[in-house]
């Protein structure tokens, strides 16, 4: 008897435990970084969209796309001639432009990617967004 109420009050212990540590080990590191332009296509989200820019500033975007590839031709195809791929992704993209220079970023949604691409760019405003 004495033995089935110390497993029972240690059993309830470990329970106790291990839902207040449960959040801690759920939680990422706060130093974690992702670099959004690597992340892998999103719960089973198996769609690439890509954002071509030239210099001139004309810009062209293909999304749901079933290839990384298929996405970067048709940007590149909407975009014109003297376009490079600026940013091709899964979720979501943007360009950000400081006056000289563009730079793509991604994310998770239009807001991360748009701060992905002004943080790698180090300034300038988001001058187009896209998502799947």
């Amino acid at each position: 008897m004495r033995n089935r109420v110390l497993r029972r009050g240690a059993l309830a212990l470990g329970s106790v435990i291990a839902a207040v540590a449960m959040p801690f080990a759920l939680a990422a590191p706060a130093s974690a970084a992702t670099d959004a332009k690597q992340l892998p296509p999103y719960w089973g989200h198996k769609k690439y969209g890509s954002i071509a820019v030239a210099t001139d500033g004309s810009m062209g975007h293909a999304v749901r796309q079933k290839s990384r590839t298929q996405a970067e031709q048709q940007a590149l195809q909407s975009c014109g001639s003297h376009c490079d791929i600026a940013v091709t992704f899964t979720l979501c993209g943007a360009v950000a432009h400081d006056g000289d220079r563009y730079h793509g970023g991604a994310g998770l949604d239009r807001n991360q990617a748009g701060h992905d691409a002004m943080s790698r760019l180090g300034g300038g405003r988001v001058v187009v967004t896209a998502c799947n």
